[in-house]
């Protein structure tokens, strides 16, 4: 995220909101981007992979 992504995330919040709050946001706001910048790049695993790597049977 860049500073005018985190600026605009920033005044879409309540303003009673607190700084444990706002970090929370970014952190997740952040964490979520780079997953879908992941899925973008292919980097991927399938339902099965999954499954499969933690030895699930599901």
């Amino acid at each position: 995220m860049n500073k005018a992504q985190i600026l605009e995330l920033i005044t879409k919040l309540p303003s009673n909101i607190n700084e444990e709050d706002v970090m929370e946001n970014l952190f997740f706001k952040s964490h979520v981007q780079a997953g879908l910048n992941a899925l973008a790049e292919g980097n991927s695993l399938t339902h099965e992979q999954v499954k499969k790597k933690f030895k699930l049977n599901v």
